[in-house]
């Protein structure tokens, strides 16, 4: 099973191609990025590949913004934070969701996603945009995240 981890960020914003290569190498990881478009167009990519050295696949980044597709993510979300006793990192989880500007869907292919630098690379990713997006991460089946990557809400586990 692949890799996704979801980043939601209230501030419309995110870093350039060269700013997150600088932060990736920074922690040892010798990336390239691609976009998917003809132009290397740093404002205006959808969709970023990340090429990391010790993987075999890359790792995709997917922009959304505005009414994103993942609005209807977001409400469910919400949804099932109200199932949950009410306490201040729900409600503080919740106002992030409602002030929602921009998102992202990181992912690692089923091909490397137990490998250890795919686990890495993807989560180091994740709390890049979610600090620069003043937002919050979600790891499948785990909860999510602050930008710098604590625990501040564990989703129980459906097992």
């Amino acid at each position: 099973m692949a890799l996704a981890i979801r980043i939601y960020g209230t501030v419309d914003t995110f870093p350039s191609m060269d700013e997150i290569i600088e932060q990736l190498e920074e922690s040892d990881f010798e990336v390239t990025l691609e976009t998917e478009e003809d132009e290397e167009d740093e404002e205006n990519w959808q969709r970023l590949y990340v090429y990391e050295s010790s993987l075999d696949e890359p790792i995709s980044i997917d922009r959304f913004d505005g009414s994103h597709p993942l609005r209807e993510e977001i409400d469910e979300l919400k949804k099932t934070l109200k199932e949950y006793e009410q306490c201040a990192e729900g409600d503080y989880l919740e106002n992030t969701l409602d002030a929602c500007a921009i998102a992202f869907a990181v992912e690692a292919p089923e091909e490397i996603a137990e490998d250890d630098n795919a686990l890495m690379l993807t989560t180091l990713i994740a709390q890049i945009f979610a600090q620069r997006t003043d937002g919050v991460y979600c790891v499948d089946s785990e909860g999510f995240f602050n930008q710098n990557g604590e625990l501040i809400f564990e989703l129980a586990n459906e097992d």
